[in-house]
């Protein structure tokens, strides 16, 4: 079988504060194929963002961090390169789309220059041609009159807007890999339909590779082929999106699917995961969802469970030791 073409494996992320090293980021691993969507879901603080952000040398500068894994892109180890090394593939191979674009563009440039910017930094072109390519590109994200876009400033634009500019920067130059951070996140549900959509388009018209950082389960169910589900800086449940609707197997994983509006709305109470995912200046012994899991064996607060046939829990293990 041949490697993925993005592939992160063992990864650790820590921050020391005065409190102690806050662990972000526990052993996580992932793959994703040339071609396929895959989605990484769960509660905000699971470390679904981290994880990337490391990945990719996209953390705050100046802030001190433990880091160890592997991450590798085409087979090469990226994990630990020197920024002129890893800028030879970001933004280039592999593209990310930022949770707020507002925050991602800069205020002060008008949106034609921020869109070439990149154009002229990785293909080396005038800004001539740099612009003729990113009104092409606004063009091919279904951006409205973009003559006039292109000259203007971020805070002229919606959000939907704002994220159809991220897109586009993101695509300028054909990656092979594009991971998308929350992209619908702020936006009305028809505008979040429309992102979806040119995404879904996109990736299939380029062959591309997805990741999509989501904690919203039904933009799972409309977008990825596979779907990996974090708690507590882990990776606890991996599967395919219609067996993963169909035949959840973690109790996370339960929990999270019965928490969504079901069918009868209102007449039905929704159900919510009891609890608060823990501290991670000192993670719970054992498995770390047992303090809010319903069906905890005393087991699941001693050990914590191996991943096997992508699913990290005592309950689904042969052989488990029970008492």
């Amino acid at each position: 079988m041949s490697e993925p073409l993005f592939c992160i494996d063992q990864l650790q992320v820590g921050f020391p504060s005065a409190q102690g090293t806050v662990h972000a980021v526990r052993g996580v691993s992932l793959a994703v194929a040339a071609g396929e969507t895959l989605a990484v879901v769960g509660e905000s603080g699971c470390g679904k963002s981290v994880s990337f952000a490391a990945s990719l040398g996209l953390l705050p500068q100046g802030q001190p961090v433990e880091l160890s894994g592997s991450v590798r892109f085409d087979g090469v180890e990226i994990l630990g390169l020197k920024e002129t090394s890893l800028n030879q593939y970001r933004g280039r191979d592999i593209a990310m789309i930022f949770q707020d674009p507002m925050a991602a563009l800069n205020p002060t440039m008008r949106i034609g220059d921020q869109v070439a910017e990149t154009l002229r930094v990785h293909q080396g072109c005038s800004r001539g041609v740099a612009m003729a390519q990113a009104h092409r590109l606004l063009d091919q994200v279904r951006l409205s009159n973009v003559a006039d876009r292109l000259r203007q400033y971020p805070f002229e634009l919606s959000g939907g807007m704002l994220q159809r500019v991220m897109i586009a920067t993101a695509l300028a130059n054909n990656p092979r890999l594009l991971i998308a951070d929350e992209p619908t996140t702020a936006l009305d549900v028809t505008t979040q339909d429309q992102i979806l959509s040119l995404l879904r388009d996109l990736r299939a018209e380029r062959d591309m590779a997805l990741v999509l950082i989501t904690h919203d389960l039904a933009v799972v169910s409309q977008m990825a082929d596979r779907v990996a589900v974090m708690y507590a800086g882990e990776v606890v449940e991996r599967a395919e999106v219609d067996d993963l609707f169909t035949q959840p197997r973690h109790p996370y994983t339960q929990g999270l699917l019965a928490s969504l509006p079901s069918s009868a709305g209102h007449q039905l109470p929704m159900a919510a995961l009891a609890g608060t995912p823990p501290n991670l200046l000192s993670p719970p012994v054992g498995c770390a969802f047992h303090p809010r899991c319903a069906q905890a064996m005393n087991i699941c607060a001693r050990r914590e469970p191996e991943v096997v046939h992508g699913l990290a829990c005592w309950l689904q293990q042969k052989n488990r030791e029970i008492n």
